[in-house]
């Protein structure tokens, strides 16, 4: 429900990937199912795309050697999982064990996320600079983001996503908006881009709408990152938590309908 249709736009195996095929391009899923064409040039790319404010979700096969994806995208502090050989991997996510629960990346998920056993799967290393948010009952890892939060890793494979839970697809769509910096649309910061004097300050409003019609009753969560010029602070996160008390009621006024 975070996404429709009309938000993306597929490129099916291309034999190149450049900066211009990404102009209109806020955010990437990248994943295989056989080996890409020129895995080296497109995980350049995708660095490049990353370095210049876009964000990049890798799920499987990138992680699984001999398909895997290939390039700069694995530097130190990019992708947050290196590829690795294959093997048997499947179950679920184990929300109980989670070492930050309350990560963007499974807001409104209160079942464990499923995924679906494969001979192909991986158990890939972290990275530099990954950081590991979930693991399986068995202790594969599964769900990792790169320290700026802009590259995350989900050991998930995403063709199979619509005969899986809603949670795993849940999962996939807050990773999106979470390496992306897209807003729920719940929060409205006001205004959402401003222009400071040195030595001044601004005032930014954060409104949230609870009648939301993606959000049900509990704690949802979310980060508002500011980016600037500053060069000793040119990043800072906020960290959103918004508590939803009571079930949902929905009221239609006479007025809506001719």
């Amino acid at each position: 429900g975070r996404f429709t249709p009309g938000d993306f736009a597929i490129l099916n195996n291309p034999p190149a990937l450049t900066m211009q095929d990404l102009d209109t391009v806020d955010v990437i899923l990248v994943w295989t199912n056989n080996s890409f064409t020129n895995s080296v040039e497109i995980g350049d790319t995708l660095k490049q795309f990353v370095d210049q404010g876009g964000g990049v979700v890798i799920a499987t096969y990138a992680f699984s050697t001999p398909w895997a994806l290939a390039g700069a995208i694995f530097d130190p502090n990019y992708s947050p999982f290196l590829p690795s050989a294959t093997q048997g991997v499947g179950g679920s996510i184990n929300l109980a064990a989670i070492p930050q629960p309350g990560h963007p990346i499974f807001d409104n998920i209160a079942i464990d996320p499923v995924y679906w056993w494969n001979t192909n799967y991986s158990n890939p290393p972290l990275n530099t600079g990954g950081t590991l948010l979930a693991s399986d009952y068995s202790g594969n890892r599964v769900v990792a983001e790169n320290p700026a939060g802009d590259v995350v890793g989900i050991v998930c494979y995403p063709d199979n996503l619509g005969s899986g839970n809603a949670e795993t697809r849940m999962m996939f769509a807050n990773a999106l908006y979470h390496v992306g910096n897209l807003l729920p649309s719940w929060i409205t910061p006001i205004p959402l881009n401003d222009t400071v004097p040195p030595g001044d300050s601004s005032i930014v409003n954060i409104q949230f709408n609870s009648c939301d019609t993606a959000l049900g009753p509990g704690i949802h969560y979310s980060e508002i990152i500011i980016t600037s010029n500053d060069p000793l602070s040119p990043v800072d996160t906020i960290p959103v938590i918004l508590t939803i008390y009571g079930e949902v009621t929905t009221t239609l006024s006479d007025t809506c309908f001719d």
